[in-house]
């Protein structure tokens, strides 16, 4: 019966060639047979029987038909690929095309951006002064350049647009990943360059800091030890200490956020809050659990004095040429107003909208220093990121080979302590900077407490958070003796809110409440002269 059931159900499902295909043995048993006892669709034979001719018949046309799939399949096979090289050819003579196009020089003697001087540095890299973009034109919008780069397959790989925030024009390159500056007179666009092969991995890294805390020697330092992704083309000191990157080894690039920017501000859009200025939809707060962050902070009393010898963008706050003003206090027209005053100021970024702005509204000038180092903290506690280095500027200073350890393990880029070099010169050349030997002395010797009067520190010591500082590792210990009279401010993370609603009531006051008339009192026209 074992042997019968597969043959009965053969022939229920109807057809000779099934049960064939499944019982050989059947079809033909002897050759000298003339026929064979097939069960056969009585409508095809009119006595149920198939002969040994019919079929033959049949599994010949079974053969045929095998074949001529075979061949199909083999004809579709061959098609795929004419059209992957085809794609493949088109692919080639796009890039080609962009790189031919026509480029703005980055200076107007420097031709390095044609087609004809592009060549081969004698590097392991190929390296290109200026590449061509893939996409660039005029937008009134930064969501459209990122539309435009969704559409384009050769972004792929990379995940920034850039647009400057006083420009219409965008623009995206074929080896880099975000524009650096543009200059809207003169309509120069000054991109990153191509220094590393595209089959590079990238570790991400966001670089944070206040003016003058140390930001500019730990980007020389991370330069001269780390292969970086994409470079500054206005940063020529930078380049001449690339690291060359191997062509699949692990390169450094860069988050979109200006390394200034507040991060209290930043904490908030990471948190989901949306403003002018801050979009939390973009890659860099919604991948952060990829980005490590290198947070630098500095003595908040050294701090204070290189503010006052370059403010940069804060010079409002940090040297006051007129009082009264908007929020003034009674010590305004003191000498120690430049650390007593409310404080407000905002500068722009080269980065593309919503990626953050510097500054905010702050109660004092040693309120910017609480402000700025309690949100780095808070990053390092609530954010989300891969890691939160808070470096002490100077530790980097006075132990760089640490430091570089440290950062190599969370961005997973190994370098041997032989290898690790040392920033001994000046790390920027504006600010008044000093090279390392002359920054350690400074430390040493504490130099710049000799440029604060006892008022004036009293000032500073009275404003400062001493948890925070000691938090982070300053003491304090010129302000010891002013403790007890700190002064009881609002928590770090709001006084700046305080302010700009402060700054908001007087704006709203000025523009649209009238002053009381007096009553009472009978108006009348002026006397004129000679009636």
């Amino acid at each position: 019966m074992n042997g019968l059931l597969p043959l009965l159900l053969l022939i229920t499902s109807g057809g000779v060639v099934w049960l064939y295909q499944f019982h050989p043995s059947l079809v033909a048993c002897e050759h000298e047979k003339s026929a064979v006892a097939l069960p056969h669709d009585v409508s095809n034979s009119h006595d149920g029987w198939m002969s040994k001719d019919e079929a033959e018949s049949l599994r010949n046309e079974n053969k045929q038909f095998s074949l001529q799939l075979k061949q199909a399949k083999e004809e579709l096979q061959s098609l795929e690929k004419s059209l992957a090289d085809a794609n493949s050819k088109l692919v080639n003579a796009q890039v080609e095309l962009d790189r031919t196009r026509e480029v703005l020089p980055l200076d107007p003697n420097d031709t390095c951006g044609a087609p004809s001087a592009r060549q081969d540095h004698g590097s392991s890299n190929t390296v290109y002064c200026a590449d061509s973009p893939l996409q660039m034109g005029r937008t009134k919008d930064f969501p459209e350049c990122q539309m435009a780069c969704a559409f384009n397959s050769s972004c792929e790989f990379y995940s920034y647009w850039s647009a400057g925030p006083r420009s219409r024009l965008c623009r995206i390159t074929s080896s880099c990943q975000k524009l650096v500056h543009v200059e809207q007179k003169s309509e120069v666009v000054k991109v990153y360059q191509r220094i590393v092969p595209a089959t590079s991995q990238l570790s991400y890294m966001q670089l944070m800091g206040m003016y003058d805390s140390g930001t500019n020697l730990m980007l020389a330092t991370l330069a001269g030890n780390f292969p970086l992704c994409c470079q500054q083309a206005r940063r020529p000191d930078i380049s001449g200490l690339q690291v060359p990157a191997a062509p699949h080894g692990r390169c450094l690039a860069w988050a979109t956020p200006e390394k200034h920017v507040n991060p209290l501000k930043l904490l908030g859009t990471i948190q989901g809050n949306k403003t002018k200025y801050w979009n939390p939809e973009l890659w860099d707060f919604r991948e952060r659990h990829r980005i490590v962050v290198v947070a630098m902070v500095r003595d908040p009393l050294s701090q204070l004095q290189s503010w006052r010898k370059a403010p940069y963008g804060m010079e409002r706050c940090a040297k006051r040429k007129r009082c009264p003003f908007s929020g003034a206090t009674a010590d305004c027209a003191s000498k120690t107003a430049w650390l007593t005053e409310p404080c407000q100021f905002f500068d722009g970024t080269d980065g593309p909208p919503g990626a953050g702005i510097i500054g905010g509204a702050f109660g004092s000038l040693p309120g910017i220093w609480n402000a700025y180092t309690w949100g780095y903290v808070r990053l390092q506690e609530e954010a989300g990121y891969k890691s939160v280095f808070l470096v002490r500027f100077e530790d980097l200073v006075t132990d760089p080979v640490g430091i570089i350890q440290r950062i190599s393990v969370a961005m997973e880029m190994t370098i041997e302590d032989a290898a690790i070099k040392v920033m001994e010169g000046v790390a920027k050349d504006h600010g008044e900077a000093k090279n390392r030997s002359t920054e350690m002395r400074s430390l040493e010797s504490r130099t710049f407490m000799k440029a604060y009067s006892l008022p004036e520190l009293k000032a500073a010591c009275v404003r400062l958070n001493f948890s925070l500082a000691q938090k982070v590792g300053y003491p304090l210990q010129e302000c010891q003796v002013f403790k007890d009279e700190a002064i009881a401010e609002a928590p770090i993370d709001e006084d700046h809110k305080r302010v700009e609603m402060e700054e908001k009531r007087s704006r709203f006051r000025s523009r649209y409440i009238r002053p009381p008339r007096t009553r009472g009192v009978l108006r009348t026209r002026p006397k004129t002269a000679g009636k």
